[in-house]
């Protein structure tokens, strides 16, 4: 079997653990010590054996290409927000309704909505609570309601939808640190991502290093 085989096997290890790629690139996992750690895994698949400096290299080129396509290279603002609500709204023709006309007469307000065929999610501040449930159609066909949440919005200044990669680099890097991402909103040239207000501090902290200062 050729290099590229070992290269693909690499590549399988390090995407079943997303903490992998993060702490190699930061230098916190040798890949040598990675390449001895998996050795003996990687030559059952590959089926002969395979070298520890093989194995090393295969890792440290993957590391290098996922570098090359992430995020880092973007150019983008990176703003919070606290004291949002989450509303799972059952999507009828008259919550559709009730939906335009609340974005019409409410055009500054700090709101992302996101349909799919049977319902719908609101996310707005808390201050807009009483307009939002203020609609008869939204408030009866509210399935769930959640608080205290955040939103962490990436305004992008660059090529944002031809570069791969972008969402699964901020899932990777928030799940290093535990952090659940409740829903996730995207247009053109922006991502939303909502966490629990608990968390935004951490969330910020980790984008803002990783990410704003390469």
């Amino acid at each position: 079997m050729s290099e590229a085989k070992i290269s693909d096997i690499v590549a399988r290890l390090i995407e079943r653990d997303s903490n992998l790629s993060v702490f190699m690139s930061e230098g916190l996992i040798n890949f040598y010590a990675f390449a001895r750690k998996y050795r003996k895994d990687i030559q059952e698949e590959l089926g002969k054996e395979a070298d520890i400096s093989s194995i090393s290299m295969a890792a440290r080129r993957y590391i290098r290409a996922c570098e090359r396509i992430g995020i880092r290279k973007l150019d983008f603002d990176l703003v919070v927000s606290d004291r949002m609500i989450d509303y799972n709204v059952k999507c009828t023709p008259q919550v559709l309704d009730e939906l335009a006309v609340l974005h019409a007469t409410h055009p500054d307000s700090e709101m992302n909505v996101s349909i799919c065929k049977d319902n719908l999610v609101i996310i707005v501040h808390e201050r807009n609570e009483s307009v939002v449930e203020s609609n008869r159609s939204i408030f009866e066909n509210t399935i769930f309601k959640l608080r205290d949440l955040a939103c962490v919005r990436l305004k992008f200044k660059g090529d944002f939808l031809n570069t791969p990669g972008v969402i699964y680099n901020v899932l990777k890097l928030l799940q290093t640190k535990g952090i659940n991402v409740i829903e996730i909103f995207s247009s053109n040239m922006e991502l939303v991502f909502v966490i629990k207000a608990i968390s935004l501090k951490i969330a910020y902290s980790l984008l803002s290093g990783y990410f704003l200062s390469k």
